[in-house]
């Protein structure tokens, strides 16, 4: 009489099962109907009855930074650029206190600290509250404003966020940054919001970058930094 199944854990069946002859198990059974897989890739389910390997995810926000900066001058923040992964990066900067009616300067940078040279070039422009303009621009200068002159005492933090996207096939125009601001000014009793986009014609090799008062006035701020998944 032929078995019609066999209780394996009845039989008490132990060590690993041979793959060389079964069959590749399907959804229905509990398996993902597949015998291999792409690497960096996932599972998805489509219909209701098969999975197959799929894209990773082109396009994701991954956190790769996050905190709070401390009373200083100087803030660098690095080592996050990983262009095997992300050409693509965006910065959200808030709570942002101690601008004194100074802009924030940005420059890129590495573990070395900024790349300070006389090659960045930048425009900007914004709106205040009371209708009137807002202008930042450069050209050959050692830095981008990146956010426009603020308050930011502990009673009007400022806030930013700016893409910053790292080309490693591009020696000219490769790094560039583009961005908005917004705070208080208590000088002018305006409240203010600003655009910038500035780049910077170099072929150095970049790990992140450094944000610094125009006035060297210490700031505290709080930063999140994203990869975009290529």
């Amino acid at each position: 009489m032929a078995l019609s199944k066999i209780d394996l854990d009845k039989a008490g069946v132990t060590g690993t099962l041979p793959t060389s002859n079964l069959d590749t198990v399907g959804v229905a059974q509990g398996g993902t109907g597949l015998t291999s897989g792409t690497t960096d890739q996932f599972l998805k389910f489509t219909g209701t009855t098969t999975i197959a390997s799929a894209a990773d995810n082109a396009g994701t926000y991954v956190k790769l930074l996050g905190g709070s900066a401390g009373s200083s001058v100087t803030h660098n923040i690095v080592g996050f650029v990983d262009t095997s992964k992300y050409n693509n990066y965006f910065i959200y900067l808030s709570n942002m206190q101690g601008q004194q009616g100074n802009a924030i300067d940005f420059q890129f940078a590495d573990g070395g600290g900024a790349f300070t040279a006389s090659n960045y070039w930048y425009a900007g422009h914004g709106w205040r509250s009371s209708d009137n303009a807002v202008n930042l621009n450069g050209e050959s200068t050692s830095q981008i404003e990146l956010m426009a002159p603020n308050d930011g005492g502990a009673n009007y933090p400022s806030c930013g966020w700016f893409y910053m996207t790292i080309n490693p096939n591009s020696a000219v125009d490769g790094k560039t940054i583009q961005g908005m601001s917004w705070g208080y000014r208590v000088d002018v009793s305006d409240f203010q919001i600003c655009n910038v986009a500035g780049w910077q014609d170099d072929t150095n090799t970049v790990t992140g970058f450094t944000l610094h008062a125009t006035g060297n006035d210490a700031t505290t701020f709080d930063y999140e930094v994203y990869g975009i998944t290529k």
